[in-house]
């Protein structure tokens, strides 16, 4: 399946080449929960964007997420690892509301296979789950450089369709139940003051708010930090380089809060910046 996919994403790059777009995201993060647990992931994501009417795109995706963390609060620490592909279509749409506003809209969805593995003393599982997912977001731009001008409302859903968990105590086989991963993410960047102009690279400083629900730990939480932007215009903003710090924190107050740090880049539009200062 993974082969045919990556094939057919190749097959459509060649065929569209004369008006397609490649869009080639990636990054990764750290997080610490107050002593007790560390994380970190890093992720990849790949879509085609093939013109089908002016100012609206359709084509693959994919994406590849690996993660993993320690709790730092037992002995031996517990540890967990996991993958993701997913692949699917994505669609977009850009363009201008009004002479001085331009927007980006885009929308992935499809499915995700999802392989982890965790560890704690003498138990050992290793769970695969099967998801739907949804990700996407609405860029608003003030292009004459406004105070707070530059809005980002971003979303990530995923529900698991079928989950298979096989789990050792002491290596003999027990039976386990597989979590429930259903989760939906919710987030504004706000740019508080964007520096350059529609020819360069420009600088932007913003506030990162954010809310989330984690269904299988029924928990619902905030995030508040900020960060630094770098992007560029070409048809609409884009992000070339964006680097964010924020706290995460269970509203119920009773689960410790995450200090999490975020690094996004995306390389087309890397290369678009190098290419325009040439």
């Amino acid at each position: 399946m993974k082969k045919t996919l990556v094939f057919a994403f190749l097959m459509a790059l060649v065929l569209g080449a004369s008006a397609q777009e490649l869009i080639l995201i990636g990054g990764g993060g750290l997080s610490k929960t107050d002593t007790v647990s560390t994380g970190n992931y890093g992720f990849a994501q790949a879509r085609l964007m093939i013109p089908v009417t002016a100012g609206l795109r359709i084509g693959p995706y994919l994406g590849y997420v690996q993660y993993g963390g320690t709790e730092l609060n037992k002995t031996p620490h517990a540890a967990f690892l996991g993958k993701e592909f997913s692949y699917g279509i994505s669609f977009d749409s850009y363009g201008h509301l009004s002479y001085a506003t331009s927007y980006y809209f885009w929308l992935n969805t499809g499915a995700k296979q999802v392989s982890d593995k965790f560890e704690d003393n003498l138990y050992k599982s290793d769970t695969k789950t099967k998801e739907f997912f949804a990700s996407g977001g609405f860029f608003l731009t003030d292009d004459w450089l406004g105070w707070f001008g530059n809005n980002r409302i971003m979303f990530d859903y995923q529900k698991p369709s079928s989950a298979k968990i096989s789990a050792t105590w002491k290596g003999s086989a027990v039976t386990s139940t597989p979590y429930n991963k259903e989760s939906l993410r919710l987030f504004l960047e706000s740019g508080v003051k964007r520096f350059g102009n529609e020819n360069s690279l420009n600088v932007e400083p913003l506030i990162h708010l954010g809310y989330g629900q984690d269904f299988g730990r029924s928990q619902n939480y905030y995030e508040i930090g900020g960060g630094l932007d770098l992007g560029l215009f070409k048809e609409y903003y884009r992000d070339v380089l964006k680097v964010k710090v924020f706290y995460r924190k269970d509203f119920s107050g009773q689960i410790p809060g995450t200090l999490c740090g975020e690094l996004v880049f995306n390389a087309s539009s890397l290369i678009q910046a190098i290419r325009k200062n040439k």
